[in-house]
């Protein structure tokens, strides 16, 4: 068999098992009203026109980004629930918003979209905003009518199908662009395969393809760049270097935290011998083809530049406010959270491997005296973001783990360069044998994260529909001490806090104010502690119950902790 056949065979394959990957546990953690038997135990459930006339509208304000909230917790008591108009939020949650706590931004970008094409949202760009509303409306035909959708947020639940369906056709085509990058790297087709299906089961990869969310497209716009580039140091070509050019403004414009594919273009006219004329033009015109994409493809962005620099300074101010990236939830110093985080992202094992093939190879092209482009293409953009993640990794919960995907990357190809450079012109076995064990390190975590979203397409039997089932039985066997007050970590919605009686509980923000003494603290966790109590309390944790390892990346079929204070225990 000739090379291209070789090739459309392994790609097909492969396609075919990335499709299977992602698309398989896609309704994970969609709006239901299923959770309305322990938000009105009563059976008095509020329909859509109630909760938009007790105030539980989606506000939109033309001089404020999209993800910023209308209405903080501001209360002095710290209680989320004491007015009607709490209530209707708190309902409106549930009904609207998924498992994952970002996904609704989206949406919200594009509810605020009427009568203009501002998202209010940049640093989720337009290459993500723009075809998602226009893949919804395609498909969907959406009602401007909120009232429907709170009565029946199956049909919203749509919404976020399709939007997961987009950023997992992007995983499908980051499954070429590492096929084609690793046999650009060691002319094995068996490695390059075994790459391919690595990168469809790496767990960060697969959290990236069930999550309405641009991070994985981002990623594989970046490694688009790093290709481009790779084929214009080959050939010299100028359509080549404004390709390149043109992927990173892409990759930007899919999502802000994906710039670092400007870092490319330099490099890429460093790598190829010319006069410096001609190398400083085509970095000055690829550099220029990407801004051009950039603001083709988020045109509101430097309008409001001049426009409504308003608009901007909220947006950007959200984005250095945010918990995700500027929060710390514990003390673990930042090398720590950074190794866990990336370990979690691939699999201890191939992270380890890929460490110290990583620093194999280094020591090898020193010694040498040479290294091929693409590695030093796709280092340079792994390197700068595996720097920026440790500095930012203290104390950060599983979630963060999100964007260590091209530092993941860089790990799994280094360990197939390194596995070509060791076998060399071996026999088929050895080239087969390393194919496989490259194959273990990943499958099992990446398969267990699957696990995790097949289950959690399973309302009925997820972490957060039992812990609402035990949250309703404490409740119930205390009828005489209500309100019970319920500690949470945020704002309550299905991400966080399960289902619960909004008017029987008193809902407090948890450590506010100080010296309150809840009679439960819930809060989703990564890992589910070993100890059996905390303080005063008693510690039950409702975890997954399929097989699998702790997913701490992932949102879905979350262990829910329920710190209960011991005089209500066992009653």
């Amino acid at each position: 068999m000739t090379d291209r056949p070789r090739h459309l065979l392994a790609m097909t394959l492969l396609t075919c098992v990335g499709a299977a990957v992602f698309f398989g546990g896609i309704r994970w953690g969609l709006p239901t009203r299923a959770g309305d038997r322990y938000l009105f135990p009563a059976g008095d459930a509020w329909d859509g026109k109630r909760v938009l006339a007790a105030g539980g509208t989606l506000d939109v304000d033309a001089a404020r980004g999209a993800d910023q909230d209308a209405t903080p917790d501001v209360r002095p008591d710290g209680v989320l629930n004491a007015t009607a108009a709490e209530r209707a939020q708190i309902v409106r949650r549930y009904r609207l918003f998924s498992h994952q706590p970002d996904e609704m931004v989206t949406f919200m970008a594009l509810a605020g979209m009427r009568g203009s094409f501002d998202p209010r949202m940049y640093q989720y760009g337009g290459l993500w905003v723009y075809p998602v509303g226009g893949l919804v409306k395609l498909t969907l035909s959406p009602k401007a009518d909120l009232a429907h959708y709170l009565d029946r947020p199956e049909e919203f639940a749509k919404f976020y199908v399709v939007a997961r369906a987009y950023s997992a056709a992007w995983g499908l085509v980051g499954i070429w662009l590492v096929y084609l990058l690793a046999w650009r790297l060691t002319a094995n087709a068996r490695l390059a395969a075994v790459a391919g299906l690595g990168f469809a089961l790496l767990p960060v990869v697969v959290n990236g393809a069930h999550e309405a969310k641009p991070h994985l497209a981002g990623a594989v716009l970046v490694l688009l760049t790093v290709l481009s580039a790779a084929r214009y140091v080959d050939r010299g070509r100028w359509r080549d270097a404004l390709v390149a050019g043109a992927c990173a403004g892409a990759a930007t414009g899919m999502v802000l935290s994906s710039a670092v594919a400007f870092l490319v273009l330099p490099m890429m006219v460093v790598l190829r011998r010319e006069a410096w004329s001609r190398r400083i033009g085509l970095g000055a015109g690829s550099i220029g083809a990407g801004v051009l994409v950039y603001c083709l493809t988020n045109p509101f962005v430097p309008i409001n530049l001049v426009r409504n620099p308003a608009v901007l300074k909220s947006n950007l101010g959200g984005l250095g406010q945010a918990k995700a990236i500027t929060g710390r939830f514990d003390d673990a110093p930042a090398v720590v959270s950074a190794g866990v985080l990336i370990a979690e992202g691939t699999s201890p094992l191939l992270a380890a491997v890929g460490a110290v093939a990583v620093l194999g190879l280094v020591g090898r092209a020193v010694v040498r005296r040479r290294v091929a482009p693409g590695a030093v293409l796709l280092g340079v953009p792994c390197v700068v973001v595996f720097v920026q993640f440790v500095a930012l990794a203290g104390g950060k919960t599983g979630e963060f783990g999100r964007f260590t995907i091209l530092v993941d990357v860089g790990l799994l190809m280094a360990v197939v360069v390194g596995a070509s450079v060791v076998i060399g012109e071996g026999s088929r076995w050895m080239r087969l044998g390393a194919a496989v064990v490259i194959g273990l390190m990943v499958a099992p975590y990446g398969l267990s994260y699957v696990g995790g979203f097949v289950r959690d397409c399973d309302w009925a039997g997820s972490t957060r529909a039992r812990a609402a089932a035990r949250l309703a039985e404490l409740a119930a066997a205390n009828p005489g001490r209500r309100p019970l007050v319920l500690a949470v970590e945020g704002s309550p919605g299905p991400y966080n806090v399960p289902p619960v009686d909004v008017a029987g509980w008193e809902i407090v923000r948890r450590g506010w104010p100080a010296g309150a003494n809840p009679a439960v603290i819930v809060r989703p966790v990564d890992v589910p502690n070993s100890s059996r109590g905390e303080g005063g309390y008693v510690r039950e944790t409702i975890v997954p119950s399929g097989w699998g390892f702790a997913n701490r990346i992932s949102w879905a079929d979350k262990p829910i902790e329920l710190l209960i204070r011991r005089d209500l225990v066992g009653q």
